[in-house]
């Protein structure tokens, strides 16, 4: 089996990433006198073996609970400064008519228009590092469920 994103390298069971994180929600919270955004997540494992595994790097309130023939432990989180924001970059490119248009140059992957981002900000053309990270986790989090798809 060859897949695209492990750049032409060849996945098997034991080369297969063995957890993914999923994104399941974020809230705004204050915590240590800072504003945060709080990403809560479920930490996939392949299998039971890896799951426990995992279990003494985690804090004592998850759980471990299982899902489509794969191992999960809720409720964890990430934190990220709630009001820090990335300018995204834009090129112009010049149309046949002769006239330019802005084009979008930074990559989120999962995200093809800026403008579908609830924190897209059009005047200042950036967006909210933690949005960023959500579509982070979430195409990571796509992308190993569909390697665990095609590797028994």
């Amino acid at each position: 089996q060859f897949d695209g994103t492990a750049r032409g390298r060849r996945v098997s069971p034991e080369t297969c990433p063995r957890v993914a994180l999923q994104p399941d929600g974020s809230d705004n919270i204050r915590k240590d006198g800072e504003n945060l955004t709080r990403i809560t997540i479920k930490l996939w494992c392949r299998d039971k073996k890896v799951a426990e595994a995992w279990r003494g790097a985690l804090m004592a309130g998850v759980s471990l609970r299982e899902a489509e023939g794969h191992w999960y432990y809720t409720p964890n989180s990430i934190f990220c400064l709630a009001n820090l924001t990335h300018r995204l970059e834009f090129e112009e490119q010049q149309e046949a008519d002769g006239r330019t248009r802005p084009v979008w140059v930074t990559a989120i992957p999962g995200v093809e228009d800026p403008s579908t981002l609830k924190s897209w900000n059009q005047a200042d053309q950036t967006v909210r590092v933690s949005e960023i990270m959500e579509c982070l986790l979430q195409w990571s989090y796509n992308d190993v469920r569909r390697i665990w798809r095609t590797i028994p």
